[in-house]
Parts: C-alpha cells; sequence; structure tokens
C-alpha cells in the first residue's frame, strides 16, 4: 500500500468526539427533570378528586330534603311527585316554627340545614357535566332558603312578653327591645325581608302605645293590668284603630311567611324531580 493510499485509509478512520464533563452533566440534569416532572403530574391526577356522580348529588340533596321535610337524617329519595295539596301538610319544618320557646333549638336546626344545603349546592358545582336545567332552580332556592330562614330565626315578641317588658321596664325600655329585636332584619338588604321587619317593628310598637292609653287611663297600677278596665276600652276609637293595625300587619307578616313557605317546599319538590327526572335518562 503506497503513501497515499494509506493517507486516505486512515483519513476515514477518525478518532470518535468526545462529549465534555459539563455536557453531560446537563443531559443527566434534564432528564431528571422531565422524570420528576412526569412523577409529580401522575401522583397529582390520582390525587384529584373525582368528580360527583348524579346518584351522589341525589342522595347529598336527600339528606337536605329529607331534614326540612321530616327532621330525618336519611339519603332515601322523597316518594311521589309535588302535589300542591302537600302545602296543607305540616311537615318539620313547621312544628319547629311554632315552638316559640326553643329558640336555640330552632337556630340549631336553621344552621344544619344550612349545612345541608351548602353541601349539596358544593357537590353541584363540582360535577364535570353540569346540568342547565338545576343551575338556576338551585340559584333560586337558595335565594328562598336565605329570607326564609330569616323569618324563622327572628326572636318573635308575643303580647305576653311585651307586656311583662313594659310592666318591668316602662315604655322606652320596650321600644328600645322591640328596635334591638328586629333592626337587623328591617335593615336587610332584600327589600321583602326588610318589609318584614319594619312591620314587625310596628306591630310591637303599635301594642306598646296601646298599654300607654292604659297606663293614662289608670288601667295600670304597681305593676300590675287590670284586665276588666283594659276590656272596658276595647270601644275606645283610638285603641280599636291600633288593634286594627296590628291586626292587618299580622295579616301582612303571616303571608309574607307563609309565601316564603309555599316556595321552600315546592321549590324542594321541584329540585327533587328534576333530580329524579335525570336518572331516567
Amino acid at each position: 500500500m503506497d503513501n497515499k493510499t494509506s493517507g486516505i485509509f486512515y483519513a476515514s478512520h477518525t478518532t470518535p468526539e468526545k462529549h465534555s464533563p459539563r455536557k453531560l452533566k446537563w443531559v443527566v440534569v434534564a432528564a431528571a427533570v422531565v422524570a420528576t416532572g412526569l412523577v409529580v403530574s401522575a401522583f397529582v391526577f390520582l390525587l384529584r378528586p373525582a368528580h360527583p356522580t348524579l346518584e351522589e348529588l341525589r342522595k347529598t340533596f336527600n339528606l337536605y330534603a329529607n331534614q326540612l321535610l321530616y327532621g330525618e337524617s336519611s339519603e332515601k329519595d322523597l316518594e311521589g311527585q309535588f302535589n300542591p295539596v302537600d302545602l296543607y301538610n305540616t311537615f318539620k319544618v313547621d312544628i319547629i316554627l311554632e315552638d316559640d320557646t326553643a329558640h336555640n333549638e330552632v337556630r340549631a336546626y336553621y344552621t344544619k340545614l344550612a349545612e345541608l344545603l351548602d353541601n349539596f349546592e358544593s357537590k353541584y358545582q363540582k360535577m364535570h357535566a353540569r346540568h342547565s336545567n338545576l343551575g338556576e332552580p338551585i340559584k333560586n332556592y337558595r335565594q328562598t332558603f336565605t329570607i326564609f330562614a330569616k323569618y324563622a330565626l327572628i326572636n318573635d315578641l308575643s303580647e305576653d312578653f311585651l307586656l311583662k317588658k313594659y310592666l318591668a321596664d316602662g315604655e322606652l325600655a320596650t321600644l328600645a327591645y322591640i328596635e334591638s329585636a328586629y333592626t337587623a332584619t328591617a335593615e336587610d338588604e332584600n327589600e321583602t325581608v326588610k318589609k318584614y321587619g319594619i312591620t314587625k317593628i310596628e306591630t310591637a310598637s303599635t301594642f306598646v302605645h296601646i298599654l300607654n292609653i292604659y297606663q293614662e287611663q289608670g288601667c295600670i297600677k304597681q305593676g300590675s293590668l287590670n284586665e276588666v278596665c283594659a276590656k272596658n276600652l276595647t270601644t275606645d276609637p283610638v285603641i280599636r284603630n291600633y288593634y286594627h293595625t296590628i291586626r292587618e300587619n299580622k295579616d301582612a307578616t303571616d303571608d309574607m311567611l307563609n309565601f316564603a313557605r309555599s316556595d321552600l317546599l315546592s321549590g324542594c319538590w321541584d329540585i327533587n324531580d328534576k333530580l329524579k327526572g335525570m336518572a331516567k335518562r
């Protein structure tokens, strides 16, 4: 082999290029970063909460509905469909509302209802496929529940209570107590709730005006009301007008409460019917 050929042969077999230690280091680091990212992504995916199913949503609502209607902590479905006649039935929400002596129990009951309704609403928001025919009813029902709960949580001042307060502490203290009892409601941002509170203040204050007349006419002496004396004043035109105002106001607040109750119960059944309808699809 001549020198020329030998030169070509050796030129074609050059020594392989060697990578620098720095370049190899960055390759290893990059690979480690990618691997770590894949592991973290997989871990996050596994930990990601599953979207609630329609069955889970219905059971969550049933916990609320059964507590509202029957005072039961149950996931069982409500039987049948809503009928307007059902509004004439007595439910747990009615029984506890009529108990004027157990205000703490009433507050605990509505706090529990609010928590159950929150759970249902939260679960609905987490659903992967939200149902458009549920969003608006749930939003409206939340407002209905809030209004009704505000009515129910008012510590109503009966005429017997106001009389005792008046006999013990006098007119000004009784009027101040009335203001403190209803002011939060009378200043509520919701116009209907505000009207309810203002009407309650007017009703209770009007009764105090009647007691003032009894006081002026000598029917109240030594911290006691002479009922015979008071009865003889029932024909007094001013007193009759005051009692007329009280009756009208009570009718108005009763109507507001009953309207809210009707919306509360019918809205509950409406959501129940929609959930059942979706399950059949």
